[in-house]
Order: C-alpha cells, then structure tokens, then sequence
C-alpha cells in the first residue's frame, strides 16, 4: 500500500512516526504547499520509505480527486451592496 499525506504539519507529521511503527505499507509520499515543510518530515523519519513532494490545493487534479469523493465544492454566498443601499445574496464562484 502507498500512502500520500497531504499537509505536513502538526497531524501529518505525527502521522509519519506512528506508521513507521508498522509494516502495512510500502511507501509514503509527505505533500505540502512548502515543500520545505515536507522534507523537514522526510529527515525526522529518516526511512527510505518516506519522500516528500510539493502539492498545491488548488492543483486542478486534486479537485477533480476532491469532487469525486465528496462533491461539488460548494462557497458561501456573498452579500453585494447594489445601487440604491438595498442588499443580493449570490453564489461565489
């Protein structure tokens, strides 16, 4: 089994010690926006097992993965000040 963490801060990170104890999986890639980050959590593993990679949220195909599971991204909607002082609720896009 092959493992990818997405975010390498406080839960990811301890996440990687705690499977390290375990022989269930082959690999483990650590993900983050700061990639820095995700080598640091690479070094305290010290585990050929563990790499660390750049990902981005916004990545186009982490979306699509994202609706796949869960659905439709769904914003809040926005309040606008219209001419004349009244108020409209619209979907943010």
């Amino acid at each position: 089994m092959r493992i990818l963490v997405i975010g390498a801060g406080g839960v990811g990170s301890a996440f990687i010690p705690t499977a390290l104890r375990r022989s269930f999986f082959e690999h483990i890639v650590v993900a983050d926006h700061d990639v820095g980050r995700a080598e640091a959590a690479v070094v305290r593993a010290a585990d050929p097992r563990v790499s660390a990679a750049r990902v981005d949220a916004f990545m186009e195909p982490l979306l699509q993965l994202r609706e796949q599971l869960l659905g439709p991204l769904v914003r809040p909607k926005v309040r606008e000040q219209q001419a004349g002082g009244t108020e409209r609720a619209e979907a943010g896009q």
